[in-house]
């Protein structure tokens, strides 16, 4: 599926740890682990925190981490 306005953003295997100097880390995410992203369709127009609030606002739209 491909639409008007966003671009691939491939998938991408990388090395994920935490920073040591990190405080409001818990013990488990100080190890280095090899981690996959799965690819994703990204917007190619930035929109600011106000412009997203605006829209939120406007549509009444929950996000999921919002339940």
């Amino acid at each position: 599926m491909r639409s008007e306005g966003v671009i691939w953003a491939e998938g991408k295997l990388f090395l994920q740890v935490a920073k040591e100097t990190g405080t409001c880390m818990m013990a488990r995410e100080k190890l280095a682990y090899m981690s996959t992203v799965a690819g994703f369709y990204i917007d190619i127009t930035e929109v600011s925190n106000n412009e997203f609030k605006l829209f939120m606002d406007a549509t009444k739209h929950c996000l999921v981490a919002e339940i």
